[in-house]
């Protein structure tokens, strides 16, 4: 697993789409952020399947982003960078993080801890 502190520094890396980058495309994102609701995923597989060039970011509470499509989360980005499922971004690593990551069994132990 690839975790990512910096917001900036993950966004650079998966490049995700803002609506105005999506003229042509096909599909448009639920708000005018470039976001997708939950109810939107099987529209963002079916579209991902055909366009491989990009892929699904999914936004989930406590702070973390995941780096590819995950059911249950808050909303759901397109991006056009690095598509390495492993990475993530984790604002904080406090309790609330690493219990949002033990939830979706990711395999990220505490500093500390192995």
């Amino acid at each position: 697993m690839r975790v990512i502190h910096d917001f900036g520094e993950f966004y650079k890396l998966v490049k995700p789409l803002r609506f105005d980058d999506f003229d042509g495309l096909g599909i448009i994102p639920s708000t005018k952020l470039g976001v997708f609701f939950p109810s939107r995923l099987q529209d963002l597989l079916e579209f991902c399947k055909k366009n491989p060039k990009y892929h699904i970011i999914s936004a989930l509470a406590y702070g973390v982003e995941v780096n590819g499509p995950t059911e249950n989360v808050s909303t759901y980005e397109l991006g056009q960078g690095d598509s390495d499922p492993e990475l993530m971004w984790v604002e904080k690593m406090d309790w609330e993080g690493y219990e949002c990551l033990k939830i979706l069994k990711f395999n990220v132990s505490q500093p500390g801890t192995k």
